[in-house]
């Protein structure tokens, strides 16, 4: 089973929200697409070209990836061969983002650079936030698959381990009639509290007495005094 900490990051029903990367060298098209998605609880990171939108990649995952084709330096297609050489952003979808239709040739090479659509500028409000959404929520829905497959792991390891201690503790056990020692496998008389210790791990205190124990001490006690 997992652990209590674990289990309240399994569940945790505040599933932090999808980033999306934003990639134009213009200032003011970074504002429109903002301005565009905002609303949507979606994480919103600007670079201003592909240099930089490399550098963001590096440091987080990302849901979708809004990219310009034409820039200064690395255009679009440059940039987006980049990204898929990067381990984190080799699978992470890329909307290219162009003023005007290239002719056959240069789509056919967006998408073959990694492209899953393009958008025309100026870019429709409402086209941009169905597809970010969409993207978003299957982001979403892989990080909650990976979440629910690592609390199975753990549940497994746990289950193992209970499973060996359970095939240990039915070894038969050989107890020193005098002293209440334990005979363990290598042939060592073991103390009771270090020989449960070795096989479950967990601490065992001696010394006390059970309620029903303790009353009959008492009354031995009592006994003994009357006597």
């Amino acid at each position: 089973m997992c652990s209590a900490e674990e289990t309240a990051k399994c569940v945790d029903q505040e599933v932090p929200s999808a980033s999306v990367l934003l990639v134009d060298d213009e200032p003011l098209h970074l504002d429109l697409l903002e301005a565009s998605l905002r609303g949507l609880r979606l994480r919103l990171v600007k670079a201003h070209s592909g240099a930089e939108a490399l550098q963001r990649l590096e440091e987080k995952d990302f849901a979708l990836i809004l990219l310009d084709i034409v820039m200064p330096g690395m255009n679009g297609f440059e940039t987006a061969a980049r990204i898929r050489q990067l381990r984190r952003s080799k699978d992470t979808p890329i909307i290219f983002l162009t003023a005007h239709l290239k002719a056959p040739d240069k789509v056919l090479a967006g998408y073959r650079a990694g492209a899953v659509d393009y958008l025309i500028k100026p870019v429709d409000a409402y086209a941009l936030r169905a597809k970010a959404t969409v993207f978003a929520r299957l982001f979403e829905l892989a990080d909650e698959l990976r979440r629910d497959n690592t609390c199975l792991e753990t549940s497994h390891r746990e289950l193992q381990q209970a499973v060996m201690q359970i095939g240990t503790l039915r070894e038969a056990l050989c107890i020193c009639e005098r002293c209440k020692n334990l005979l363990d496998s290598s042939g060592r008389w073991t103390p009771p509290e270090e020989y449960l210790h070795a096989r479950l791990g967990a601490d065992v205190c001696l010394g006390v007495l059970c309620p029903d124990c303790a009353g009959a001490k008492q009354k031995s006690r009592v006994s003994a005094l009357e006597a």
